[in-house]
């Protein structure tokens, strides 16, 4: 079930071809995105030539365009637990356990919980698949770590070295960040959440989202579930991921998302295009769009361009 509401972006279009294409004057951009054909099923190869790339709706040049499936493009997965949630995801846990053991052998996955606005690595990266299975433990849902979950994960990207690999997030969570209180709790005006979004379009990481109930009294409040499911959204659109949830508790089952991020993981490319040089820093609107009518490439809603330039 993919609950985006999709706040349709089209966009993560990951690098697939890497033939020898010139470089142009101006800032490298580095990109993941997701190629879908209709009914979400996967699209043939798609060739760098049948791409184009729009930034704030100018076309740019493409230097590189790799494909995930055997064309260097490596993984970085770090799986974030929000310590918040019900100790009975847990028992989705076995589920989890078989996602990463069925991701490919060179991914890299960590596995962090987060809380008080801080991740906490159980399992750092690693292409040992059974360790970081072994990685996840009971929610721990102490009173009050609602708060800070979206800047803990911002304290984990910040924290991430630059890699060649893409580097993406799962996050489970209730996305309730009752930090600045109910009324901020809206997707709209949840300053942590923006904060993140920026980090995330700025560091490149795409971030897919799982809801999951908080077992404290949010958790029947259905202003404040649909507010958290909204900025789950939110954050998953814009960064180029998805965000999936089954009405308003936690899924009986995670395996349908878990199956779905599994199969878009392996229909991206990392895309390497040219910025115009600018002054300053600043954040631009991109669209990344396939020749083919029956392809989506599904992108993050703006990226960071340094500045510097004329």
């Amino acid at each position: 079930m993919r609950s985006f509401l999709k706040f349709m972006m089209a966009g993560t279009v990951l690098a697939m071809s890497s033939t020898a294409i010139p470089a142009q004057q101006g800032p490298a951009v580095t990109v993941t995105v997701t190629a879908m054909g209709k009914d979400k099923s996967a699209p043939p190869p798609i060739p760098a030539n049948e791409v184009v790339v729009r930034l704030d709706n100018k076309v740019r040049p493409i230097v590189s365009w790799v494909p995930s499936q055997g064309g260097g493009a490596g993984l970085d997965l770090a799986i974030v637990v929000d310590d918040s949630i019900t100790p009975r995801a847990a028992d989705r846990w076995s589920e989890m356990q078989s996602f990463v053991r069925s991701l490919p052998a060179e991914t890299r996955v960590g596995v962090a919980y987060a809380d008080y606005g801080a991740t906490h690595f159980e399992q750092d990266f690693t292409t040992t698949h059974e360790q970081a299975a072994k990685a996840f433990r009971i929610p721990s849902a102490l009173s009050g770590s609602t708060n800070g979950t979206f800047d803990a994960v911002r304290d984990l990207i910040k924290k991430w070295p630059a890699t060649r690999s893409r580097r993406e997030i799962l996050l489970i969570s209730s996305g309730i960040d009752l930090d600045n209180g109910v009324s901020d709790t809206d997707p709209n005006r949840n300053m942590e959440l923006q904060s993140l979004i920026d980090e995330a379009e700025r560091s490149g990481i795409v971030i897919y989202t799982i809801y999951a109930s908080s077992p404290g009294p949010e958790s029947h409040n259905a202003f404040l579930v649909m507010n958290g499911q909204g900025c789950l959204g939110r954050l998953a659109a814009e960064t180029g991921g998805d965000a999936f949830f089954q009405g308003l508790e936690t899924p009986v089952s995670f395996q349908p998302f878990l199956d779905e991020i599994h199969t878009l993981l392996g229909q991206q490319y990392l895309l390497t295009f040219t910025a115009e040089p600018r002054p300053k820093p600043d954040f631009s609107h991109l669209k990344v769009i396939p020749e083919s009518h029956s392809i989506q490439l599904i992108a993050p809603d703006h990226v960071y361009i340094s500045g510097g330039g004329k």
